[in-house]
């Protein structure tokens, strides 16, 4: 299923009010998640940033638990914020590391913003606007 353009706003409330994205207090099985409009990776490290990567490698493989999102190798949490933008931190429990789905976007619960990302402009948090460049997927 799409994200479509003129659901952005309801999707993001819903979003931010549900935990659609909410995973038991352990975590699932490790996951890879792929950027639709660019057929890459969601890659981390805490040298390289977060970025997109071509398949697939140990720097791919996250974990939901609850709404966090956390890279498997390093132990460090998705976090975002506007002004410090997607990065790893240590796992502290905040809302700028709170992930839910909402339809295909992942939104940041702190920053009320979706994960987006281009080749060009890499991995960002942009306002969700159901663009391509905000969809993504999991794969086991």
């Amino acid at each position: 299923m799409r994200f479509s353009r003129g659901m952005a706003a309801v999707g993001v409330a819903a979003a931010l009010t549900t935990s659609a994205f909410a995973a038991p207090a352990s975590a699932d099985a490790s996951i890879f998640i792929r950027h639709y409009e660019t057929g890459s990776y969601l890659d981390a490290s805490e040298t390289r940033g977060v970025r997109l990567g071509e398949c697939c490698s140990e720097f791919q493989v996250w974990e939901q638990i609850g709404t966090r999102i956390e890279q498997v190798r390093s132990g460090l949490c998705l976090d975002a914020s506007v002004s410090q933008g997607v990065r790893l931190n240590a796992c502290n429990g905040s809302a700028y590391q709170q992930w839910t789905w909402s339809s295909d976007a992942i939104v940041n619960r702190g920053a009320g913003m979706c994960l987006d990302g281009s080749a060009s402009k890499g991995v960002r948090l942009n306002a969700c606007n159901g663009s391509t460049y905000q969809i993504w997927t999991r794969k086991s």
